[in-house]
């Protein structure tokens, strides 16, 4: 296939490779038989619930369209952005409830609203389609300015040590103002940080190790080849982001990123496609990072021991991962249960508050708390526990219940066709290559958290620091 160029919103081909026959009809297949299987498993289920499995069927085969269509007609490009956010939609939209039901297991709120679920859930998607292939994602792209400039890898390196440095400086202040790092990292997933006398642009500076770490990974394939000097800085580059703040922090939202961020970049920077094999185990290894993670998280802090780690069984934990009582389903089954019933609505306010966050407290003590919403209450009414995330589509719901939905997902459908449309701007240019690919590498938090989540990892630091790289890194004509 061809990656296309767009200019004043035409599209004009600038080769990328081709993705040969022989692959689309694998992907035929594939799809067909990932579809088939599917509803083989909800034939176990034709007797409990058949408007369940009617629903669930109807979604699978919404979700496997855009693959099907853009393979038949031989337009299949698999790092486009909507096929790495379909996998997620399905994860928990239709692989929770699936897997819950299968075994027996009880929802924890609202059971009886399972079908209503399904329903916004196939609205949702549809309304995202719209978003996504409309125009209007194309168009915004179009009024953006391409990063094509050529940039220096000598200076590369010096910002993106920089950010390391300034990063680790940060997570070291955080810990300082937690009580120092060890009683920081005597509770596990960094919940011995303290946030209420410090600022967001304090204990969010750690997040510049991973901008860094990405800057070094884009820099190592740059270069005709990877010698044991790049191997050298990508390894000393990982300690702190990915060592530190990812993996023994357990934030599976930053290892995803990293994960599907190197993925993309990789084969944007060699011109290559993955094939089957290579996505499937790909999936895989996203499957097993979660797993892990969940499964190791409570007993990575000081004071657990090797014998508490050593008893963890993370094949244990795959069903839970799959699907377990207080998830993102399950919020989103209470919300749709609680709203608005028994909770109004938050008329989006959340988001409209956006443009006051940057404002720092010193300027304005009064200013209004960002996440103040009906969480709370919706977390004292469904029983659901605190730190639930409430999924893309309840946090739609909540702000205008089914209207909120299609209002939001028509609105991330644009967004995420914009990132891709920014991409053909000028597929073979390096920094375009690296900002679509750390853009998708949030995708998780945007799908399985919510919108609002996701805006605030990509800013204020991780989406501006990538441009800002740029900025001052392109060689002046």
């Amino acid at each position: 296939m061809t990656l296309d160029n767009v200019q004043s919103g035409q599209y004009v081909s600038e080769a990328f490779g081709t993705f040969k026959t022989q692959r689309n009809n694998e992907i035929i297949l594939a799809a067909m038989g990932l579809f088939a299987a599917f509803v083989i498993v909800l034939l176990r289920l034709v007797d409990r619930n058949l408007d369940f499995v009617m629903l669930a069927s109807f979604l699978g085969a919404l979700l496997v369209a855009p693959v099907l269509i853009a393979a038949v007609r031989g337009a299949f490009f698999p790092l486009e952005a909507i096929y790495f956010w379909l996998p997620l939609f399905a994860y928990v939209y239709l692989v929770k409830p699936t897997v819950r039901l299968l075994s027996e297991d009880q929802f924890a709120a609202g059971e009886h609203d399972l079908n209503w679920a399904m329903t916004v859930a196939i609205v949702g998607l549809l309304a995202f389609y719209m978003g996504y292939y409309s125009k209007l994602g194309t168009k915004m792209a179009d009024h953006v300015p391409a990063m094509t400039g050529e940039v220096s890898s000598h200076r590369l390196r010096v910002v993106a040590w920089t950010f390391i440095a300034i990063g680790a400086a940060g997570l070291w202040a955080y810990m300082e103002t937690s009580g120092g790092w060890r009683e920081f990292w005597s509770k596990p997933h960094g919940l011995g940080g303290k946030t209420e006398h410090t600022t967001a642009y304090l204990y969010q500076l750690p997040e510049l190790m991973i901008v860094g770490f990405f800057l070094i990974v884009y820099d190592a394939m740059t270069q005709p080849r990877l010698d044991s000097a790049a191997w050298g800085r990508i390894l000393i580059a990982s300690i702190g982001g990915i060592g530190v703040y990812s993996i023994l922090w357990s934030r599976r939202t930053f290892i995803l990123w990293t994960m599907i961020t190197v993925f993309i970049l990789y084969f944007l920077r060699k011109s290559k496609f993955p094939n089957i094999m290579t996505i499937l185990l790909f999936a895989t290894l996203v499957f097993a990072a979660v797993v892990a993670a969940l499964a190791y998280r409570p007993y990575l802090h000081l004071g657990s021991s090797a014998e508490e780690l050593a008893s963890v069984a993370p094949l244990e934990h795959t069903v839970s991962t799959a699907s377990q009582e207080g998830d993102e389903f399950d919020s989103f089954l209470a919300i749709v249960d609680l709203y608005p019933e028994y909770i109004s609505y938050d008329y989006f306010s959340i988001y409209a508050r956006i443009p006051l966050h940057p404002i720092p407290r010193f300027l304005w003590p009064d200013k209004p708390p960002l996440f103040v919403s009906s969480w709370d209450a919706f977390l004292f009414q469904s029983g659901i526990s605190w730190g639930a995330s409430e999924s893309l589509l309840g946090d739609f719901y909540i702000q205008m219940g089914l209207l909120g939905v299609v209002i939001g997902m028509v609105a991330s459908g644009v967004l995420w066709r914009f990132f891709f449309a920014y991409l053909q701007r000028s597929p073979s240019s390096g920094f375009m290559q690296l900002m679509y690919a750390v853009a998708l590498g949030n995708i998780p938090t945007f799908v399985v958290q919510s919108a609002i989540s996701a805006f605030w990892k990509w800013m204020p630091l991780i989406m501006p620091s990538v441009v800002f790289a740029y900025w001052i890194l392109r060689k002046k004509a």
